[in-house]
């Protein structure tokens, strides 16, 4: 080796030994910057301060701009386009599901970032299996290091979160409100007069009505065979397993939308699904329990003998499924023959999703019976058994209040046990005739008139609540966010808070008034487990 290579070998060596040290001396000061970086942002959360006031106490003088704790404190991360080994998601992937989370959000079922994981993992898994398959060409689209290891563990990083908010300011974390549904608010009487038409037209069609006379719209004259029309609706919330509405956690939604969710969407419960005729027959029942297999403590002998055409089914949720809903089209395909009911017949429904399957359309057909679904929103005033639905869960507390005491929760048992003593209670023929003219059936016509037209009022009169103010005086004077700002809304809150208390009354200055502490013991029964799997099986089974 010459002198001049040696020479020029031992120059190179020092300068990497020179930048390796100068790196491992500036990864230490990025750490000690990072370090009182954070350590000055717990300063700022403690004492209620901003960056220029966490800057003055001299603590942390690694940091020079109070901005860099400012953004912080108020999670506006800065961010550049993300190099090619980190990104996991495409821009048109990324594009995709922010509109999915916004629009998921406006139709009142916004999604957490558990949710938006699995959503991404998805994605990303069927991006895989797109390659395995495609090996190569121009929409081949590797995944990346953090793809791959996101797909592998099954979740995504702490980082991929603070990249994904900084740089979508169009998506907030939002706490979401409750919204009532108020049933058949949307019914107007337009609404009901195209419902009756075209219910008047299904009716001649199968022969159910004879020597028919459009009066006008809405209106119709004709002998009407009300024994070949039926109505089936679900009647839920029974028995509630804590899903009471509330809403918990933060949710994805729109900057400027609002994140609200109806409650009728989170319900887990026993549901009864009645089956009964215009003319006033109660046909069969349906009892849906949220569980896995059928047991002999559902199907109590005293629910068999009084509740004929008795059907016990299980599902995840305990609400009606595509297969549910065969398995009590086959019972009551069964009370048709029982009874010998001349086909075919007309059975009206909501637009519940358990209708709309192909099995069940098809068992429909070859039955002859004709499924006519009422119109969305509308099912408070279309629908026969809307209008006794309330009786039935009446009956069912006054019941329940009688045969068990309050320190008690209900089993499977003690619920079909209740439901068998107000089967025969909670209607009679007169008042499902009765309920029958309310939805606009007689026995000789078809009209509107015979509808409730306080709902038609209600739809035509809805207006939006007015937006309600915040009792608490604004601070103009003060510098919105600072510390003298949230101090004297603290002050204001504390006063409104006290004022508040001084005008309410203490349950514990009541004289005479003693607290109890209620406790209910949970009962346990063994059972003969019947089946394993989600089913239906009819009563006398």
């Amino acid at each position: 080796m010459k002198p001049s290579s040696a020479l020029h070998l031992r120059i190179n060596k020092s300068r990497n030994l020179s930048t390796k040290a100068d790196a491992i001396v500036a990864r230490k000061h990025t750490n000690d910057k990072n370090k009182q970086l954070e350590a000055a942002i717990n300063w700022c959360k403690n004492f209620n301060g901003r960056g220029q006031a966490a800057l003055k106490t001299g603590l942390f003088p690694l940091i020079k701009d109070r901005e860099t704790i400012n953004r912080r404190l108020d999670g506006k991360v800065i961010n550049g386009k993300e190099r090619d080994y980190c990104t996991i998601l495409t821009d048109d992937e990324e594009a995709s599901i922010v509109r999915f989370i916004k629009n998921k959000n406006r139709c009142l079922q916004a999604i957490n970032k558990q949710d938006i994981t699995k959503l991404i993992i998805n994605v990303l898994r069927v991006r895989d299996y797109t390659n395995t398959k495609m090996k190569g060409g121009r929409k081949f689209q590797k995944l990346s290091l953090n793809a791959r290891a996101a797909l592998e563990k099954g979740k995504l990083s702490r980082s991929f979160w603070l990249r994904f908010n900084a740089k979508h300011s169009s998506l907030t974390i939002k706490r979401q409100g409750s919204v009532s549904i108020n049933r058949a608010l949307n019914c107007s009487r337009e609404m009901a007069c195209n419902h009756l038409d075209s219910l008047a037209k299904e009716l001649v069609d199968v022969g159910i009505m004879i020597n028919e006379k459009m009066i006008e719209t809405g209106v119709w004259n004709g002998t009407v065979d009300r024994c070949r029309i039926f109505n089936c609706d679900e009647t839920p919330q029974f028995i509630n397993y804590g899903i009471d509405g509330t809403t918990s956690g933060l949710f994805y939604a729109g900057k400027e939308d609002a994140c609200q969710r109806m409650y009728r969407e989170n319900r887990e419960c026993v549901t009864i699904q009645p089956f009964v005729s215009f003319s006033g027959d109660i046909c069969m029942c349906q009892v849906i329990f949220k569980c896995t297999g059928i047991t002999s403590s559902m199907v109590p002998t005293e629910a068999v003998n009084k509740i004929p055409h008795l059907l016990v089914t299980t599902t995840d949720n305990g609400v009606s499924t595509h297969e549910s809903f065969l398995a009590a089209l086959k019972e009551f395909d069964v009370y048709l023959n029982e009874k010998n009911v001349k086909r075919p017949i007309v059975l009206l429904s909501d637009g519940h999703s358990s209708r709309l399957d192909f099995d069940v359309l098809s068992f429909l057909e070859s039955k002859r019976i004709h499924l006519f679904l009422t119109p969305p929103d509308t099912t408070g005033v279309t629908q026969l058994l809307d209008q006794v639905n309330k009786n039935i869960h009446s009956e069912y507390r006054k019941q329940k209040d009688s045969m068990f005491s309050d320190i008690y929760s209900l089993n499977k048992e003690a619920f079909m046990l209740v439901l068998a003593n107000i089967w025969d209670k909670w209607t009679t023929k007169e008042t499902l005739v009765k309920s029958a003219k309310k939805v606009g059936v007689a026995e000789n016509a078809l009209s509107v008139d015979f509808m409730q037209k306080d709902k038609f009022e209600r739809a035509e009169n809805c207006i939006e609540p007015e937006k309600q103010t915040s009792p608490l005086i604004s601070s103009p004077d003060k510098r919105r966010g600072s510390a003298n700002y949230w101090k004297s809304k603290f002050e204001q809150a504390m006063e409104l808070i006290d004022e508040l208390h001084e005008k309410s009354i203490q349950l514990e200055e009541i004289p005479g008034f003693m607290t109890t502490k209620k406790i209910k013991p949970k009962l346990t029964k063994d059972a003969t487990r019947v089946t394993q799997v989600h089913g239906s099986m009819t009563a006398s089974d």
